[in-house]
């Protein structure tokens, strides 16, 4: 167990030098069943995301200059934009993070990291739960991690946030019940 753990931290210290290379070590350790290297994959996730280019077919390129629009805007001028839109809870997350002053890639990287890793953690909790085989674990990791809308979460859209706090609601309501 100590040595998974090693080369779960192996992974980690080679994604901070090259995450393609990393890679190989991330699914390895997966196949361990280190939740830390559901962290990492979370996080190579994340700077996919970092690196996405705006596309102007995309809808990443409104929210693009939606955010650099609110980057130079105080709340009044926050509250003007609210009554233009329709998703609060979206545009007030962007301006929260704008308030930092980070760029829009730091900012896709944070949240797209985040969405990822909090579907790993609970897909990995739910398979968890039948006790079943590394490889077996395997299998049903790498099939959860290929039906999540990866496109979506990479590009940090509404639907995203909206599906990964929907999956957050429906597992703690079903835990709750169970507890109850």
């Amino acid at each position: 167990n100590e040595k998974q753990r090693g080369f779960s931290i192996l992974a980690f210290v080679l994604f901070l030098i090259s995450p393609l290379v990393s890679l190989p070590f991330i699914i390895f350790s997966i196949f361990n069943r280190e939740r830390f290297a559901l962290f990492t994959l979370a996080l190579f996730f994340g700077i996919l995301s970092y690196y996405l280019i705006p596309n102007w077919d995309l809808d990443i390129s409104r929210y693009y200059l939606m955010y650099e629009k609110m980057l130079s805007v105080d709340f009044t001028g926050f509250k003007l934009i609210l009554a233009e839109q329709n998703d609060y809870v979206f545009f007030f997350i962007y301006y929260l993070f704008s308030r930092t002053e980070i760029n829009f890639q730091t900012f896709l990287l944070i949240i797209s990291t985040l969405c990822f890793y909090t579907c790993f953690r609970i897909g990995d909790s739910i398979i968890r739960k039948f006790n079943p085989t590394r490889s077996a674990y395997f299998i049903l990791m790498t099939s959860y991690v290929l039906s999540l809308p990866i496109l979506a979460m990479l590009s940090v859209t509404r639907f995203s946030i909206a599906f990964v706090l929907f999956m957050l609601f429906i597992y703690n309501h079903l835990n709750n019940k169970k507890s109850s």
